[in-house]
């Protein structure tokens, strides 16, 4: 198990620190020349869309059917079902950091990552001209709705020296119903301008990309009249943020020219204030570069704001030879490797551009304890021996591998860090003087109010039989009473071992609860049993008690059994009674079956039957299955002395035949409507038809009238129209459906008009 352990790639360009750690404090660096403008082919474009995606009025919104280069980023804000592995490539703050909701702290977003993008790039000044192939589609609303989806196909970036810039898609909202109940097709909006950006909006801006802020706040957007009107008058005040604002007016206009658009308009602008209002601004976009730079990886990227915590950081592709330039001591004339490092940095803070940005936008822990505790320097073993010598084992250092690669630990404590702005990760970059920005690297990571746990087991003891799994349930709960979500342990030790082994491992549920299985291979004897929680982004891990097991040895191996079915015909009509005889066969010996016989099509439940004394079962087989070609697997689920079985049938249904009849008429006249009855009968008997009747009306020498009714109950009233004189020829046909065949048009009589 490796709790929160996700391969986060290294974003963005980094940091140096103020030094080179020598005799544990940090020297100042100087800085190499800016990089060219490129033409790439496969950069990243990553995002979450709204905070109001990550949780609005129905909970996260959907987001699906993706195409080309576009995949999914599955977070763990939706409450059920917890989703045991979230992504931790796209991470955000909550409000006011971004609009991401604050219910939701530390947890991940859910997002859309393109791959692919072409275009041309200046990882100097972070211009960019990009576009992506591919499509993603998220609704606000559950299926009953029948709301529409969003769709946004093959975005372009456009992004200028200053930060400004725009984001821009194919935009088309599918079809479905309005929220005032009217139907409309599919509707294509073109290309339009999704979000725009001011100057400055580039944030963690290096030569691997950048994190781009969208405008929202305090855009006005005009709204068409019989819409919801934007609210500008929110004010900052007792805690509330007093934000208000819009999406571009281009995608505003455009949704308030159709229904469909307007079904969802409301998602793009203030129409209150506070609340959820404030997810609707648009999360934060990543933008990545390719290069050749290393990888790193953490542990966790989600910190309590008051505890101390370690993170285990592992990098890749840090080539030792790039940092061989070096000249400062105490590795003058050696590779020099590069500095890890837990810190808070403001943009620009990459001391590899031109200007260098000032080394007070790199927020480190204190220089007195820093070194060894929240950052650490990977040096290749070879640059050690020489004057000055280096100690290798001292807590400053870590190794960097010949093939790039170091593993190390930071201590990580919000409190150590007193700059007061800029973003919070771990940062890689090279130490000494080398000209190595391939060596920087920013991960984020964000801080929360975690919890105290306590995991507590429903039982003082446990009993088991071996070669047969026990069930060990546990609890985690927080001191308000809430159930914690995460992972646990289950930790067996045989009397007399040593230590125990970590036997099984399992995901809590929504109320906190989990069922591990001590395994069927642990052996006959005494041990005990605990159970380690092993915390999450919000709350701490925790270890139970230790309780007593004993595991019995294992009784006489059951007989196995064969199941075989006699009665049911291959193909009968929708609604006929159909019975199954089930026989449960055991080997020669063995007692006779008890228990009982279960059918089931799929996941459903078509008939049960309990064996009677000689293994033999009767199931009334359901009337209601559906038309078509159905498996039923019949499941004798076994008793102490036998093992269970099953076998499979095939069972054909067919449409069941319906006889159309009519009943009491009310003869129309000359100037009033009449009435009569229809009646819909299955031949088969056992369920009652449905569907749409037509009734024919025809004189000779006048225009044929016609009546559409759905009959719902095995019967309708059908209106007569108003009809000249003479005798009309009535008929009856049933259309027909899924599970009831249509008849033949059925001569029902016919009535005389008179006056």
């Amino acid at each position: 198990m490796s709790p929160f352990t996700t391969r986060l790639r290294s974003r963005l360009l980094a940091l140096t620190a103020a030094g080179a750690l020598a005799a544990g404090t940090l020297a100042v660096t100087t800085t190499p020349a800016q990089a060219a403008p490129e033409t790439i082919d496969n950069a990243t474009f990553t995002w979450g869309v709204s905070g109001y995606a990550q949780d609005g009025i129905f909970g996260p919104w959907t987001f699906k059917d993706f195409t080309g280069d576009a995949s999914y980023l599955q977070g763990n804000v939706a409450t059920a079902p917890v989703n045991p592995t979230p992504q931790t490539e796209y991470v955000v703050d909550p409000v006011p950091a971004t609009s991401f909701p604050t219910s939701k702290a530390g947890k991940a977003p859910n997002a859309v990552k393109f791959t692919g993008g072409d275009g041309t790039i200046d990882r100097a000044t972070g211009t960019a001209d990009l576009e992506w192939s591919g499509s993603y589609t998220v609704n606000a609303y559950p299926a009953i709705y029948n709301a529409p989806n969003e769709i946004y196909s093959d975005p372009s970036l456009t992004v200028d020296a200053d930060g400004s810039g725009r984001l821009e898609a194919e935009f088309t909202i599918g079809a479905g119903t309005s929220m005032t109940g009217e139907a409309f097709p599919e509707q294509s909006f073109g290309r339009l301008t999704i979000a725009t950006f001011d100057a400055g909006s580039l944030s963690a801006k290096t030569p691997r990309g950048y994190r781009v802020t969208p405008d929202y706040q305090g855009v006005e957007a005009t709204i068409p009249a019989g819409q919801a009107q934007q609210n500008r008058t929110c004010t900052a005040a007792e805690g509330t943020t007093g934000w208000w604002g819009a999406w571009p007016q281009e995608l505003i206009t455009a949704l308030s020219s159709h229904v469909s658009g307007q079904s969802v308009l409301a998602h793009f602008y203030s129409t209150g204030c506070g609340g959820k209002q404030d997810n609707k601004p648009p999360l934060p976009i990543d933008v990545k570069f390719p290069t050749d730079q290393g990888e790193v990886t953490i542990s966790q990227s989600v910190f309590d704001n008051d505890a101390e915590e370690t993170v285990t950081v592992t990098g890749t592709g840090f080539n030792p030879a790039l940092s061989a330039g070096n000249t400062q001591p105490p590795f003058a004339g050696k590779a020099s490797g590069l500095y890890i490092a837990f810190g808070r940095f403001a943009d620009p803070w990459d001391p590899t551009l031109t200007p260098a940005p000032p080394s007070s936008n790199r927020g480190l822990g204190d220089p007195q304890t820093r070194n060894g505790r929240s950052v650490k320097w990977a040096v290749p073993s070879s640059s050690f021996p020489g004057a000055p010598a280096q100690d290798p084992s001292a807590a400053s250092y870590t190794e960097l591998a010949a093939d790039g690669s170091f593993s190390t630990s930071l201590t990580v404590k919000k409190s150590d860090i007193t700059k007061d702005s800029g973003s919070w990760g771990i940062y890689t970059y090279r130490a000494g003087n080398a000209a190595v920005p391939e060596y920087s690297t920013f991960t984020p990571i964000s801080f929360v109010d975690k919890d105290t746990t306590t995991v507590d087991l429903d039982r003082s003891a446990y009993s088991g039989t071996e070669g047969t799994a026990t069930p060990v349930i546990t609890d985690v709960s927080v001191p308000s009473g809430d159930a914690a979500a995460g992972e646990v342990e289950l930790e067996y030790t045989a009397d007399g071992a040593g230590s125990g082994d970590v036997v099984d491992t399992a995901t809590l549920g929504d109320n906190g609860r989990a069922t591990l299985e001590l395994p069927a291979s642990i052996e006959a004897g005494e041990g005990d049993l605990k159970v380690t929680y092993l915390g999450s982004d919000s709350a701490f891990g925790s270890t139970s008690e230790s309780v007593p097991v004993t595991i019995e040895e294992a009784p006489v191996e059951p007989a196995e059994t064969t199941l075989s079915v006699v009665g049911v015909a291959a193909s009968s009509p929708y609604g006929a009674a159909r019975t199954a005889k089930v026989t449960v066969d055991t080997e020669d010996g063995a007692p006779t079956p008890t228990g009982s016989v279960t059918a089931k099509i799929g996941s459903t439940t078509v008939g049960t039957g309990v064996l009677d004394g000689a293994g033999v079962a009767t199931l009334a087989l359901s009337r209601t299955t559906d038309v078509g070609a159905r498996s039923v697997v019949y499941s004798y689920a076994g008793d102490e002395a036998n093992h269970g079985s099953s076998t499979t049938t095939s069972l054909t249904i067919t449409a069941a035949k319906v006889a159309a009849t009519r009943g009491s008429t009310t003869k129309p006249t000359t100037r009033k409507a009449g009435r009569t009855t229809v009646y819909l009968k299955a031949l088969t008997g056992g369920v009652t038809p449905y569907g749409t009747v037509t009734v024919t009306f025809k004189k000779s020498g006048q225009s044929t009238r016609t009546k559409t009714k759905y009959v719902s109950a095995g019967r309708a009233d059908v209106t007569i129209p108003k009809l000249a004189k003479g005798t009309w020829k009535v008929s009856v046909k049933f259309a027909g459906n899924a599970r009831f065949a249509r008849t033949a048009t059925t001569a029902a009589g016919s009535f005389t008009v008179t006056k």
